[in-house]
């Protein structure tokens, strides 16, 4: 049951403008209880599918009572979680039982002109919802890929497209008056009620007060054609959704292409590429000075028994093709194909690695088992060739933001039967408050030490699982680490990431994983 204090105590608007989302408590019981009694009095009317919304009403007058009433229970509450706010108008929506009740992948429209304002959704339940009864799922920080002009009517995702967004979206579960506040062009979408009892909820789209209120339609849907229209507050209540504009003011007309979703055109609003290519090509000389070749913090004493201990742990065998995703300046993959004889395609983002691997592939005479590549392992897909044996992430998984996209590339180049394994840490859990605290803190600093994203081992198998992989082990490294390089690296370059002297803030670990299903049949 929700909690009857204010959302306030609540908002975080960090992770509201980071993750594009954040949950709130949003009603007391008694304004849950309140509502639920006026929808009963009030209802809507079905116009086809188990799905159905106040702004689908064709009653004018009914649709501004139901605002009213919900601008009434919750302008108070919107106030106090965004200063400066307001609500532009609120919807009942409710899910019957049904397979027709689903709703389908989308962004909400722009509601004004985001190149000066942003505006948000609130959406709550008036019931506890999950997997089973209709919650939302959500792309955590799509909104930062999706376009500023969001059009009516909707184009329909492919479905290649909407495998993207099931396979990076989590599901937001929720007690009743709880809420998720989200960017209005957050990718989401929701299942169908698959309960005996229907799913009532309420949504509101907020936006600064002051703002003027726009509404951008495509009389063609896949034209590059948009019409700019100035619209009042009330334009929400008398328009359908679907139809033609009118009433309104025509401010121009501009070409805006039809957004298409791609691993490429999420990857265009990412900075990562960039950033970790400058890292690399700064700070591979003084990792070579210390580290050498094989650039990993984790390693026995003796280099050549930590990549026997890859190759045994990873199963890679004689004549295998193998994908070296983030290969430094090929240590690794060098000593892999001497030893198995294996066909290596590396990639790293940095051209200063680039250039080292290659004159070192060419002094060790090794041109033709490994190539590499200047590039992003996220698109690995399209730089390397397809029926792989394996994809390796020694120590690097890490240096992507949207490591999932990197998992799902991975999935997309190996055979049926190949594999994936993965070298890296990741961060421990404490029951202590303060432990937790100190264990992000460390993390925090090691990220932004290392130009990092420490990733998350219960995501991390979810991502895995999601893509088809199947989970062939998790295991701790079975040697004991010689923190000796890695101290001397750090006090050289007066990195220090421990605060109040060194712990454990992560667990080292190695997973491996098989791919069982073509993408078809995950």
């Amino acid at each position: 049951m929700p909690t009857s204090g204010l959302a306030k105590s609540f908002i975080d608007l960090k992770t509201l403008d980071e993750r594009g989302f954040t949950l709130v408590s949003a009603l007391s019981l008694k304004d849950i209880l309140n509502l639920l009694i006026f929808f009963d009095k009030h209802p809507h009317t079905s116009k086809g599918g188990s799905f159905h919304s106040t702004m689908e009403q064709t009653e004018v007058d009914y649709k501004k009572m139901v605002d009213e009433k919900l601008k009434s229970v919750l302008s108070d509450q919107i106030e106090l979680m965004l200063p400066g706010h307001e609500i532009l108008f609120g919807n009942f929506l409710v899910k019957e039982p049904g397979a027709s009740g689903s709703v389908g992948i989308h962004t909400d429209w722009s509601y004004v002109d985001e190149s000066v304002h942003t505006s948000y959704n609130l959406w709550i339940p008036l019931t506890d919802v999950n997997e089973h009864n209709g919650c939302l799922h959500v792309w955590p920080e799509s909104h930062r890929f999706t376009p500023r002009v969001r059009t009516t009517p909707y184009v329909p995702f492919s479905t290649k497209e909407q495998q993207m967004v099931q396979f990076n979206s989590v599901a937001v579960l929720l007690s009743a008056g709880q809420g998720v506040l989200y960017h209005s062009g957050l990718l989401h979408y929701s299942n169908p009620n698959n309960t005996p009892d229907n799913r009532p909820a309420i949504a509101l789209v907020i936006v600064p007060k002051g703002a003027q209120p726009m509404h951008y339609y495509r009389p063609e849907p896949n034209g590059s054609e948009v019409e700019v229209h100035k619209v009042d507050r009330s334009f929400f209540l008398t328009h359908l959704p679907q139809s033609r504009p009118t009433g309104t003011k025509l401010v121009k007309t501009d070409e805006v292409p039809v957004f298409t979703l791609s691993t490429e055109s999420v990857l265009e609003s990412d900075a990562t590429q960039t950033k970790v290519s400058n890292y690399y090509d700064e700070w591979t000389g003084a990792y070579r000075d210390i580290y050498g070749d094989v650039i990993q913090a984790f390693r026995p004493k003796d280099e050549t028994a930590l990549l026997n201990y890859i190759m045994h742990s990873a199963r890679i065998e004689n004549g295998q093709r193998i994908v070296d995703a983030g290969c430094g300046i090929c240590g690794p993959a060098i000593y892999f194909a001497q030893n198995r004889a294996v066909h290596i395609e590396a990639i790293t983002l940095s051209g200063v690695q680039t250039s080292i691997a290659n004159e070192r592939i060419s002094a060790a005479g090794l041109q033709e088992l490994i190539t590499c590549t200047q590039g992003d392992f996220r698109l690995m897909d399209s730089l390397v060739t397809s029926g792989m044996d394996g994809v390796i992430f020694l120590e690097s998984l890490g240096h992507s933001t949207n490591a999932q996209m990197a998992i799902l590339a991975a999935y997309r180049v190996l055979r049926t039967g190949g594999f994936i394994y993965i070298k890296d840490f990741f961060p421990r859990e404490s029951a202590n408050p303060e432990i937790q605290q100190r264990i992000d803190k460390t993390i925090d600093n090691i990220n932004r030490a290392y130009n990092y994203a420490v990733l998350d081992l219960n995501k991390t198998l979810s991502h895995l699982r999601k893509a088809g992989f199947v989970i062939d082990f998790i295991q701790s490294l079975n040697f004991e680490s010689d923190t000796e390089i890695r101290r001397n690296f750090e006090s050289q370059h007066g990195i220090s990431v421990f605060e109040g002297g060194e712990f454990m803030p992560a667990e080292w670990l190695e997973i491996r994983a098989v791919k069982y299903f073509e993408e078809d049949d995950r």
